[in-house]
């Protein structure tokens, strides 16, 4: 079940990816489905929702006749299309809350592949049960929440700049869409944090002050601007 590393500095045990599989599917699967929207966020979550899947305005969530222009329509449009795709088998409101996982499973990939391209493989195990660890996602996963986008986004960010340390050539489309993502989340916080920290980066360490590290911020805004004038 456990292996670990041939380097003496490195005896962190790793566990199997089936069992890493089994505790994932164990904590994000139950309380998706089987209830009605739990107060205080999911019932006006979802009324956004049914609202764009009975009108066909894909633009701006309403809610009780009236535009709601608090959250950006990102987590609506991919519950829109889970409740679709689920409707045979699943009342509308657990079908959209399956948008919950998809955005689940984006952060926890993006950060299973960041810790692995920084730590060496198996790494990537241990990040997944980390985040699963956090107490905020405890009760955050198995509801209909803009939050979940928005930590999609700043994983995906994660992993672009983690990439870049790494030269991989991708590395400013992963942290133009995180931004992106980020955005129609849950507006102005994902682009400003993850703005800070690329300015933060070359601040605190040399060696990202060079071209490639601009040209990598430029790139990555070119990919993020068809999210921001969306």
């Amino acid at each position: 079940m456990y292996k670990t590393s041939n380097n003496p500095s490195e005896q962190v045990p790793i566990p199997h990816g089936l069992l890493v599989i089994c505790v994932v599917l164990a904590f994000c699967l139950p309380g998706l489905i089987g209830h009605q929207p739990w107060k205080p966020d999911e019932g006006y979550i979802f009324a956004g929702i049914f609202h764009m899947l009975q009108s066909g305005d894909w633009i701006v969530p309403h809610l009780a006749g009236e535009p709601f222009m608090e959250k950006p329509p990102l987590y609506h449009w991919v519950a829109a299309v889970t409740a679709t795709f689920a409707s045979p088998m699943l009342p509308l409101h657990d079908g959209a809350r399956l948008a919950s996982a998809v955005f689940a499973a984006i952060a926890l990939w993006a950060t299973a592949m960041a810790s692995r391209m920084a730590w060496g493989e198996g790494h990537g195990r241990i990040s997944i049960l980390v985040m699963l660890g956090t107490l905020g996602l405890l009760n955050t996963i198995p509801l209909m929440l803009p939050d979940l986008p928005l930590m999609a986004g700043f994983s995906v960010a994660m992993l672009g700049f983690v990439a870049h340390a790494f030269n991989r050539k991708w590395a400013f489309f992963a942290i133009g869409t995180g931004v992106g993502i980020g955005f129609l989340a849950k507006g102005l916080l994902a682009p400003g944090v993850i703005a800070l920290s690329a300015i933060a980066l070359p601040v605190f360490f040399a060696q990202w002050r060079d071209r490639r590290y601009a040209r990598l911020l430029l790139l990555a805004l070119l990919v993020a601007l068809p999210w921001l004038t969306i």
